[in-house]
């Protein structure tokens, strides 16, 4: 297991770019080099996760039936495409069209790649080899790359280099075309439904049981709120007085907390019903909404980024043991790729939703406000599910 940990956390390392903190950071420097409203900026995040999480069940079916050296090159180079994307838009200067469209396929490439495609087939790797307690902790292990992710952040914003992000979009360009070159020659080929068109994909995702399915929409829900927030966080902190340098230097502690906090959801999830470590991702949900409220308050940004860390925890591991835990191994890769779907659709719809509430409302605190009542809400159904329900109290 040892050397497969090593070679996974390799193979995992460049979804970072696709993931929600590094284009969170991304964000501030896209506006001020690109001519377009905050509205249109969010829309083409949105609309570009929106056909990213359409696309990943299909590419994910499609990259099943073949080696997985080759499904990882593939992959590689969508994410690729998408850091090319957005230096062409930031470098350019082209019409604001243009700008739209660049933006667009960059979000749909790195989120494709990075939050779906890339993550999928490493889960998927690691649940043919090893079974669904084994995948909880390997899911520790492979935190290791969002720890890094935070410390890159964290360097970056200690040092004042928010202000060159084109040289960085070019230095992980030429990083992933070193890995294109030296993926791994030999990986296995992981047994898959076969799924030849688009009517027996969609028909596929009936067989799903009604456990898996539910599992799948709390943690897309868990995506929608930390995408839409992460996404936004410069825009919470300025309604409240709290500097950018100062916000943006808790991707790493939440880094560390959920690196430490992974391994604990590890020895949990051991240890209590299946159904229970649901109801605790939707608590710590409504935490993350409230304690957002109060960034002004050091003890209350310290409650956010431990809350935050461990609802990723939670949100890391049951998204590598659900599939594991209740689908047949020939459901794999259609399985994860299915949940990668969703949380793109999750993490799609999430930005565009509090930036319209907030043009509704007045404010990204008053969206705060009312996230953190619908999430109370979600709690107390997610308790009565765990506690009376029996198609998902019996997993």
């Amino acid at each position: 297991m040892q050397r497969f940990v090593f070679v996974s956390i390799l193979l995992l390392m460049p979804s970072v770019c696709g993931r929600s903190p590094f284009l969170s950071a991304l964000k501030p420097y896209l506006k001020r080099h690109v001519d377009l409203s905050e509205t249109f900026h969010s829309l083409a995040f949105t609309s570009g996760n929106l056909l990213a999480s359409g696309i990943v069940p299909i590419l994910g079916n499609f990259f099943g039936n073949i080696c997985l050296t080759n499904a990882f090159r593939w992959i590689y180079a969508i994410l690729l495409i998408g850091l090319l994307s957005f230096s062409s838009a930031i470098g350019m200067h082209l019409c604001k069209i243009l700008t739209f469209f660049l933006l667009f396929l960059g979000y749909t490439s790195l989120r494709c790649g990075g939050q779906g495609l890339l993550p999928s087939f490493v889960k998927s790797y690691s649940a043919f080899l090893y079974n669904d307690q084994q995948c909880a902790w390997l899911s520790a292990w492979h935190y290791t790359v969002h720890l890094f992710a935070g410390l890159f952040l964290y360097i970056l914003s200690a040092c004042h280099a928010f202000a060159y992000w084109n040289w960085i979009l070019w230095g992980q360009i030429g990083i992933l075309l070193l890995y294109i070159v030296w993926t791994p020659r030999h990986l296995p080929k992981i047994p898959s439904v076969q799924i030849h068109s688009l009517s027996a994909l969609i028909h596929s995702f009936g067989k799903f049981p009604f456990a898996f399915i539910l599992g799948m929409s709390l943690i897309a829900w868990q995506n929608f709120h930390a995408t839409g927030i992460l996404f936004h966080l410069s825009n919470f902190a300025q309604e409240q007085s709290v500097p950018l340098e100062k916000i943006f230097k808790i991707f790493f502690p939440i880094s560390i907390l959920t690196f430490l906090f992974t391994p604990i959801s590890s020895w949990l999830y051991t240890r209590i019903r299946f159904c229970w470590m649901f109801f605790m991702l939707m608590g710590t949900v409504a935490l993350i909404n409230g304690f957002l409220l109060f960034l002004k308050n050091d003890f209350c940004i310290g409650c956010f980024i431990a809350v935050i860390a461990t609802s990723w925890a939670l949100n890391h591991l049951l998204s590598y043991t659900l599939v594991a835990r209740i689908l047949p191994q020939v459901q794999y890769s259609i399985g994860y790729a299915t949940l990668a779907g969703l949380v793109s659709f999750g993490s799609a719809i999430g930005p565009f939703v509090y930036s319209c509430f907030s043009n509704v409302l007045g404010g990204y605190k008053s969206v705060g406000t009312m996230m953190l009542w619908i999430n109370l809400a979600i709690l107390l159904w997610s308790w009565w599910l765990c506690k009376y329900s029996k198609n998902f109290s019996s997993v």
